[in-house]
């Protein structure tokens, strides 16, 4: 990769780089891994309001990820930690 690079750098400059960048970046979010995309949380957004980028604490999590397509959809109880809230 890195001689594509370098190849795209003497051909086009820093445009030849970019697209090159942009190109790899479209390659990684079409591969998965598992049935799970390899970009997961952040390429294929799936759902808004549990994005990858600003997460709770663990604890509050209380629902799965929505691009690992599980079977059941929470992870916990309602409220996993009952002794801190009554």
């Amino acid at each position: 990769m890195r001689f594509l690079f370098i190849v795209l750098g003497y051909i086009a400059g820093f445009f030849g780089i970019g697209l090159g960048i942009f190109i790899y970046l479209c390659i990684l979010t079409s591969l998965s891994s598992f049935g799970v995309p390899y970009m997961a949380p952040y390429a294929p957004v799936t759902n808004i309001n549990e994005s990858g980028y600003f997460l709770g604490p663990v604890w509050r999590r209380e629902k799965r990820a929505d691009y690992l397509n599980t079977k059941k959809e929470q992870s916990q109880e309602h409220i996993s930690m009952k002794w801190k809230y009554k």
